[in-house]
């Protein structure tokens, strides 16, 4: 009989228990351990004064092909939503700006859009026209995604769209984030056509010939934490541990110890800095990777009326000049109503995005 053990109970802890139980031989014993009251890890979708609002990614990317098979064993596909039935702005200067249409993440597949929005300079948008001209050669070795942003298209693409787009999916820092394992079509493209827009545009023509069923951001009807608390609900074998904070995985002659307690292996769901901390004696955390690493910033989501915008504006400015920050950041904001009908708010996200030099 094998005893296998779990450490993180995020989307990724509850997906290795989920899939353990489906490959792993009827008597095998799977322990989950996690620190919080509750799993889900970042994910979460709490209602408040009628909102539903996200404290952590709201939405996850249809061309994962993975994660859409996952809602279809879950039985959950029914509950998808895209996220184009939604408004979404950009706060800059303290203004809430349209996110312009026609964009595939941070690259435009059309000129009208790029030219009428008002997040970027006219420097920029000259920028961002002249790299459709232009021909990269093939990327080797890694880049971050704000890098690549910023590196095409310039600094207020990277602030404004690729660095909100990126936090609202991931929960993380673009410029902690891999180009090769969050967007590798755009490296594709580049190497295909030359540079990633002319790969876009190429993509939404082919597209147009079989309208695809999700847009390519979704959600779920009551958010994002329907997919974790589905996850959990399918656990039938796995043994949680809540509340429990693991302080050390050792390596032994026949297994690992997590928390003293012996274990045939241990899955490390976790960020890779925090499985490192717990790892002694060369015990290695299968699936630890310095791609998967996230700096998740705990501000959360607020959702206020338009009234109440200003108020959080000042406080926004008040919080990043403690920490030093620049005040002119890229918030992604989606203005949205759920379910239960009530005054229209802003669901906005008081993390910062831009840092100073």
């Amino acid at each position: 009989m094998k005893n296998l053990a779990v450490v993180g109970g995020g989307v990724s802890g509850l997906a290795a228990a989920y899939y353990l139980e489906k490959l792993s031989p009827p008597d095998c014993e799977i322990t989950l351990f996690e620190r919080a009251s509750r799993v889900g890890g970042v994910i979460s979708s709490p209602l408040e004064d009628g909102f539903r609002y996200e404290e952590g990614p709201d939405s996850f990317l249809s061309y994962k092909q993975a994660a859409l098979d996952l809602v279809e064993e879950l039985g959950i596909t029914d509950r998808l939503v895209n996220s184009n039935t939604r408004s979404v702005y950009v706060v800059k200067n303290g203004r809430l700006e349209n996110f312009p249409a026609g964009f595939q993440f941070f690259v435009p597949t059309g000129w009208a859009p790029l030219a009428r929005t008002k997040l970027f300079s006219w420097g920029t948008k000259l920028r961002v026209a002249r790299e459709a001209f232009r021909r990269h050669p093939e990327t080797r070795g890694d880049l971050s995604v704000g890098d690549f942003a910023r590196s095409r298209f310039g600094e207020e693409v990277a602030r404004y769209l690729a660095e909100p787009l990126i936090s609202g999916i991931y929960g993380g820092d673009a410029d902690a984030l891999s180009m090769n394992a969050v967007l590798p079509q755009f490296l594709e493209y580049e190497k295909q056509y030359g540079n990633a827009i002319r790969g876009v545009i190429r993509a939404a023509q082919s597209n147009t010939r079989g309208k695809p069923k999700w847009a390519p951001f979704v959600s779920f009807q009551s958010g994002m934490q329907e997919l974790t608390d589905a996850i959990a609900g399918k656990l039938a074998r796995t043994r949680l541990r809540l509340g429990e904070s693991v302080e050390e995985i050792a390596s032994t002659s026949d297994g690992v110890r997590v928390q003293g307690e012996p274990f045939d292996a241990a899955i490390c769901a976790m960020p890779p800095a925090q499985s490192q901390a717990l790892a002694r004696g060369g015990a290695r955390c299968r699936g630890d990777s310095w791609r998967d690493s996230l700096r998740v910033d705990r501000d959360g989501l607020a959702v206020l009326s338009r009234k109440r915008f200003a108020g959080v504006r000042r406080r926004l400015r008040i919080r990043r000049a403690a920490r030093g920050e620049s005040q002119d950041s890229g918030v992604l904001v989606a203005l949205s109503q759920v379910s239960e009908p009530r005054a229209n708010g802003i669901h906005l996200r008081p993390r910062v995005f831009a840092r100073t030099p």
